[in-house]
């Protein structure tokens, strides 16, 4: 899919495996991948250079997911897209009101890689 190739993505996730694993899948389709521990670390990286895309965990030990979203906002970043990910099925699109979209944990590979896929289309041409 070609929407992937040269597309910066931002990974925070405070679980390694995940960001291990998430980092694997988008490089393997072409994208530069960037990977953060924690939500301020992920703050530091967009303020470093911003992304095409982020995929965020919800729940994370020092800013949750929602508080990430927030700052987003707050900081004038609202135009990236998110995709959360968890593992609360119960998280609905309400509770989630400032993320694009929503995927589950475990991963579904196909289901993330589509998720993102749809986000990065209707972004324009890389930054």
């Amino acid at each position: 899919m070609c929407f992937y190739k040269g597309r910066d993505i931002l990974v925070v996730d405070d679980y390694e495996d995940n960001l291990l694993l998430i980092q694997f899948i988008f490089e393997a389709l072409g994208c530069k991948v960037r990977t953060a521990c924690n939500g301020k670390h992920g703050l530091i990286k967009i303020e470093q250079a911003c992304p095409d895309l982020i995929i965020l965990d919800l729940m994370m030990p020092d800013i949750s997911g929602i508080e990430f979203m927030k700052c987003l906002k707050d900081s004038g970043w609202s135009d990236i897209p998110v995709l959360l990910l968890t593992a609360n099925v119960s998280v609905d699109r309400q509770a989630a009101k400032d993320a694009n979209s929503i995927c589950y944990k475990p991963i579904d590979i196909n289901d993330l890689t589509k998720e993102a896929g749809t986000l990065l289309a209707y972004q324009n041409l890389p930054r």
